[in-house]
């Protein structure tokens, strides 16, 4: 399977690691709030939402999650933290920041895909 980095473990992203990771892809979420990180490492879920917690300590004990402060060399990124609205617009600092992470972590694998700081507004190389 694929190695996968989730940034941002709130409702969204927490739910979707323990899902990838429980479909037997290796998963590294990540966040940027110490809390959060201790509460996972600890077997504490810092989201209420039915059955998340024993989906998320099952896809602990797999060994296929795991938790980090920052973005490792992954297959495949997920990016899942807060666009609050600001007027009529998204205010999208966070996901700027989690793209910049993501970047910093150097190239995105060894297969040859392209290092996101080479890659234009559109996406591509």
């Amino acid at each position: 399977m694929a190695k996968v980095v989730v940034v941002g473990l709130g409702y969204i992203g927490l739910p979707t690691a323990a899902m990838l990771a429980l479909s037997g892809n290796d998963v590294v979420g990540v966040d940027i709030q110490p809390k959060v990180l201790e509460a996972l490492r600890s077997g504490n879920i810092p989201v209420r939402e039915k059955d998340l917690t024993a989906i998320v300590r099952e896809a602990t004990r797999s060994g296929r999650l795991q938790v980090a402060d920052c973005p490792e060399i992954a297959d495949y990124f997920v990016i899942c933290v807060p666009t609050p609205k600001i007027g009529q617009k998204a205010d999208l600092a966070a996901v700027e920041a989690a793209s910049r992470s993501i970047a910093s972590s150097g190239d995105i694998n060894e297969s040859g895909q392209a290092d996101p700081r080479e890659l234009g507004a559109d996406g591509r190389a």
